[in-house]
């Protein structure tokens, strides 16, 4: 049985639904930002905070989870250094508790979802190693956790692989639900591994064209400022560790994305 943390938000949802094809699945989400309408029904829904100790421990001791893709976190990041205190209790203090609850349980295998916001902004291609300069409270947060699930893997025996990514889009048939399987593959048939891979379609999308292809598929009109407009791509993840390692192969460009985040929910009521 899979833990799926933050299972009912945008990202969280469409990995569920992918999930439940072939496994048994529990979500467990406080709805902050998430859906309740979003969960697939086949999976089992808990509501409740990351950091109820109590309340995870129950989950734990109710069903048989082996597995647990952790993708809840306070994520907004330019809100992050207003209040660095709730990005470090919901990203860091609360998967200590995860990670606690984990151990008592002996469950050793997690994916857990960070970004790619932890690598300093450069327009070269950025692999796993490239330099690290986190700028908001968020990117630190993540890369503290990471640095955690680092040190859990090694002490206590546990499988861990780490996805950065960002600006997730499209459905159950998209890139990113793809690297969640081939991960939760990964971990289950491994003793003991910690990787850390980037994920996306190995290009960068301007904002203008981002806005264009919206208002082309969605016909709708999208106003953004113009500063906004001419932004740059800043993060264009390389994909050659994930591909070698994984066999993950970004099958999808920028208007098969949008067209299918588009057909997807147009007709869902969907509070994302």
């Amino acid at each position: 049985m899979i833990l799926v943390v933050g299972g009912a938000g945008y990202i969280g949802s469409h990995v569920v639904n992918r999930l439940v094809e072939t496994e048994q699945v529990v979500v467990y989400d406080n709805l902050s930002t998430g859906c309740r309408e979003a969960v697939n029904e086949q999976a089992i829904f808990i509501e409740g905070e990351l950091a109820d100790e109590k309340r995870l421990t129950h989950v734990f001791s109710l069903f048989s989870i082996k597995t647990v893709v952790h993708l809840a976190a306070a994520s907004p990041e330019v809100e992050s250094n207003e209040n660095p205190q709730l990005y470090y209790e919901n990203n860091v203090t609360a998967t200590l508790v995860l990670l606690k609850v984990m151990r008592e349980h002996h469950v050793k295998n997690i994916i857990y979802s960070s970004t790619v916001l932890t690598y300093a902004r450069t327009n070269e291609p950025l692999h796993e190693q490239s330099y690290i300069e986190t700028t908001n409270s968020y990117a630190r947060s993540k890369y503290f956790s990471e640095q955690i699930l680092q040190d859990y893997t090694l002490a206590y025996k546990m499988n861990c692989i780490v996805l950065r990514y960002l600006n997730g889009s499209g459905s159950q048939e998209g890139d990113l639900v793809n690297a969640f399987s081939l991960a939760l593959e990964t971990v289950a048939k491994n003793e003991q591994v910690f990787k850390i891979y980037n994920l996306g379609n190995g290009q960068g999308s301007l904002v203008k064209e981002i806005k264009e292809t919206n208002e082309e598929i969605t016909n709708n009109n999208i106003n953004l400022s113009s500063s906004r407009i001419e932004d740059q791509p800043v993060f264009i993840e390389s994909l050659k560790k994930i591909q070698q390692e994984l066999g993950y192969y970004a099958e999808k460009n920028l208007q098969h994305m949008i067209s299918n985040a588009w057909n997807g929910h147009q007709n869902k009521n969907f509070n994302f």
